[in-house]
């Protein structure tokens, strides 16, 4: 797929992450599938001469055209940031997704106006269907995390919804996907938490998972806990 890009129009962030377009060179590595090449905070200008792999985009029933669309949303917003692992011809074969969690979220109140940005999302990971197998995830997560000093100060969490899981391809269930996704996420410092979010509680399978920068204050931290459980008064 390419996308036409002069049809797009790009914003600069007011608020950008730096640097951009990081090349996390420790991490290119040589697999049984090539060699592949880890790259975070990622421009959408950068983005729009990329393609991705077939097997990508199951968000959108792999609608590749879609997919890069909010891929290029998210590259554009303030702090976001798009992790991807490519090869030498600009195929991008898997991605991680980092964002401002949405308004209507219940842990947004601790992102007040006027001041640093106190929880954050991990949005997804993806690798294309045809590239399994190659380490991708793992060193996704460690591009993704690995030396970035810029989320120490944050809360991170993960919503992991059952419904998006490509677990029917693998031929397993989703609770030993779930289980072989929290692994992968647990790699980079997350722990898994109980919440009564309802979009949470709505399959078993579904994960909360939660990552404290080292760098987080205190109260910060307990006025996140406090979240947690907002409909139980008994706080069980």
């Amino acid at each position: 797929m390419t996308l036409d890009t002069q049809s797009f129009q790009f914003e600069r962030n007011t608020l950008v992450i730096e640097p951009r377009g990081e090349l996390v060179e420790q991490l290119t590595k040589e697999t049984s599938c090539g060699l592949i090449y880890f790259s975070r905070r990622v421009p959408a200008e950068q983005l729009a001469r990329m393609q991705l792999a077939e097997g990508l985009g199951i968000f959108f029933r792999f609608n590749l055209e879609r997919q890069m669309e909010t891929l290029l949303k998210i590259a554009q917003m303030n702090y976001g940031n798009i992790i991807i692992a490519y090869t030498a011809e600009d195929l991008i074969v898997g991605y991680v997704t980092m964002h401002p969690i949405d308004e209507s979220e219940r842990w947004n109140v601790l992102n007040r106006p006027g001041e640093a940005l106190r929880v954050y999302e991990f949005g997804a990971i993806e690798i294309s269907r045809k590239w399994r197998g190659c380490d991708i995830s793992s060193n996704l997560m460690r591009a993704a995390f690995e030396g970035d000093k810029w989320i120490e100060d944050k809360i991170i969490v993960s919503v992991a919804f059952a419904w998006h899981w490509d677990y029917e391809e693998l031929g397993i269930s989703k609770y030993i996907y779930s289980d072989m996704l929290k692994k992968i996420i647990a790699s980079a410092g997350f722990q898994k938490m109980d919440t009564d979010e309802p979009n949470v509680m709505m399959d078993g399978a579904n994960m909360f998972m939660v990552r404290v920068g080292k760098r987080v204050p205190l109260e910060v931290e307990q006025e996140f806990y406090a979240l947690l459980h907002r409909n139980n008064r008994w706080g069980l």
